[in-house]
């Protein structure tokens, strides 16, 4: 692998123009260097890009069950863009957890 100095005489030199269409626009989403670093530790590999949601959602669940009141579903379904059926969904399935964990204790 190319370093040190010739590495960055690479990396100045490379502008988002020399990126095939898709890439640059990726580098202007996340930014050229970003986009360089990806293709040094990943390129030729196949990578998969989870959605926005799938990526988010463990985390929503985690705020979901912080915020929780017992009486503020629509509030959070609204803000975090779920159903009002998954807030419930998701309070449900924590207080499930805690009793299943109870019993064995």
């Amino acid at each position: 692998m190319i370093a040190g100095e010739d590495a960055r005489l690479l990396f100045d030199e490379i502008t988002a123009e020399d990126l095939p269409q898709t890439w640059q626009e990726l580098a202007d989403a996340i930014g050229l260097a970003n986009v360089m670093q990806l293709c040094r530790k990943t390129g030729g590999t196949s990578i998969y890009i989870p959605k926005w949601d799938s990526l988010t959602a463990p985390a929503k669940r985690r705020i979901v069950l912080r915020l929780f009141n017992g009486g503020n579903h629509k509030e959070l379904a609204k803000r975090f863009e779920l159903s009002e059926r998954s807030v419930y969904d998701i309070v449900a399935e924590e207080s499930y957890k805690k009793r299943q964990t109870r019993l064995f204790e």
